[in-house]
């Protein structure tokens, strides 16, 4: 009984490789195309938003929310510059949530709510065997 539970709940080093690459795929494509919109569409409409709810310098921190949205998503799809991406997005989508939807968090801020904690979750894991940081970084990885 003891073996079948162990084989039932461990986690295998290709699972969580797999896992984590699946997350990337998922969180960091959906979050370079929330960021598209933004970039590509009428930044300037998002930054007069952002001016509006009262965050400092709104022309600069929009426009960096703008690309740690759009160029954020596409590194945690490949894994590169990982922990930098999703710890930018995290931080953005923390501010959205608190900032944007403070009053709403269960309705409207639920969305950033999610995306925070999953990127900060990533962020501790790291990207896994398939990205490309674990290629180009692995001489300096210590096990």
């Amino acid at each position: 009984m003891f073996r079948l539970l162990r084989t039932l709940f461990r986690t295998q080093p290709l699972a969580l490789d797999i896992a984590l690459l699946l997350l990337r795929i998922v969180i960091g494509g959906f979050m370079a195309h929330h960021g598209y919109g933004k970039a590509f569409g009428n930044p300037a409409k998002f930054v007069n938003y952002v001016a509006s709810i009262g965050v400092p310098l709104p022309t600069i921190l929009g426009y960096a929310a703008i690309y740690a949205e759009f160029l954020g998503g596409i590194l945690i799809v490949i894994g590169l510059l990982y922990r930098p991406a999703t710890f930018a997005i995290a931080v953005t989508m923390l501010v959205a949530a608190l900032g944007a939807h403070g009053n709403d968090l269960l309705g409207d801020g639920e969305l950033a709510v999610l995306y925070a904690c999953a990127t900060l979750a990533m962020m501790l894991l790291g990207a896994g065997r398939f990205s490309a940081d674990a290629i180009l970084f692995s001489r300096f990885q210590h096990d």
